[in-house]
């Protein structure tokens, strides 16, 4: 987040807060969409079990528990369709808990 420390604001008014659920098997909101250049601000839990969050191209790779609440910010410099994916294993659906990231122009 060094870009928004060096100009705070010019970013201000790109804050993005998204409060994102984990659950068997998916993602709540989902899609999350979002705007090229949006701070993003996720503040992540898990309803049931433990679960991670993935998202390659933008380097996130976060695991939370149950009940237990973790945040995370990135800029959103790259626009495009992305994969969120869990990285923790959670029971037989695991490998179809998909959700995307849009980032938009």
């Amino acid at each position: 987040i060094e870009e928004f420390k060096k100009d705070p604001e010019k970013y201000v008014s790109k804050i993005k807060d998204i409060n994102l659920y984990a659950y068997q098997y998916g993602f709540s909101p989902d899609p999350l969409v979002v705007k090229r250049d949006d701070l993003v601000r996720l503040t992540i839990t898990s309803k049931d079990v433990s679960h991670g969050v993935y998202i390659k191209e933008y380097g996130i790779n976060l695991d939370v528990k149950k009940d237990e609440f973790k945040k995370i910010e990135f800029l959103a410099n790259k626009a495009g369709e992305f994969d969120i994916l869990c990285s923790v294993y959670c029971g037989p659906g695991h490998s179809k808990m998909k959700g995307k990231l849009i980032v938009k122009e």
